[in-house]
């Protein structure tokens, strides 16, 4: 996914789970958000584009300077390339629309 990427390329060999790496985003505006953390990017992502992820805080992500999302799927192959998409378009939403508030990086 452009913009984000799988944490240190860490691809699981089993389990339902992989994290992604938004650090990318970190600093930018979704209307009345700053990113700065992964909360506010959770809080964004779900108010705008319904979509939810299990911030690295909540699972004691040690760097605060990373951008950290847990992403669980345990549906069908085709469900998750759409899901992906869908998060892939609020990405790019973001990049595109979002303003760079290069203060708060």
């Amino acid at each position: 996914m452009k913009n984000v990427s799988i944490y240190h390329n860490l691809i699981p060999e089993s389990g339902f789970f992989i994290l992604l790496d938004f650090t990318a985003l970190k600093g930018y505006k979704v209307k009345d958000w700053i990113i700065n953390d992964d909360i506010d990017l959770l809080l964004a992502l779900y108010k705008y584009y319904k979509i939810k992820f299990l911030p690295g805080s909540s699972f004691a992500w040690n760097n605060k300077n990373e951008i950290i999302g847990r992403i669980t799927f345990s549906s069908s192959f085709e469900n998750l390339i759409e899901d992906m998409k869908h998060l892939q378009d609020a990405i790019n939403s973001i990049k595109e629309r979002g303003v760079l508030w290069k203060k708060y990086i």
